[in-house]
């Protein structure tokens, strides 16, 4: 499920950014500090690159609302595991609102 959310999604990303690179890979999430500080859980990532990753992170934390991946690799990494049924349209938003 969580890779046909990430595919959907980067399908949507591309017809917004079509000069970006981007793709699907797996992924993992971490649970957190407390007692499982390293537990990791599978999941999926949208992976952009094509442009400076660190400047689009920034610029995606400061939509609104704020869409928070991780740079890794010199992409852009934007774990689906994240995001609430629906949330794919606010991530499309922001992209453009980022990208002028």
């Amino acid at each position: 499920e969580l890779e046909q959310r990430a595919a959907r999604l980067a399908q949507a990303l591309r017809s917004s950014a079509s000069d970006l690179e981007i793709d699907v890979a797996p992924s993992v999430a971490r649970s957190g500090g407390g007692t499982l500080p390293t537990y990791e859980i599978p999941s999926f990532a949208v992976r952009l690159r094509g442009t400076d990753a660190e400047a689009l992170a920034t610029d995606l934390r400061s939509a609104d609302p704020p869409v928070i991946g991780r740079v890794r690799e010199g992409r852009l990494w934007l774990d689906v595991r994240t995001l609430l049924p629906g949330d794919e349209e606010a991530v499309v938003g922001a992209l453009k609102h980022a990208r002028g």
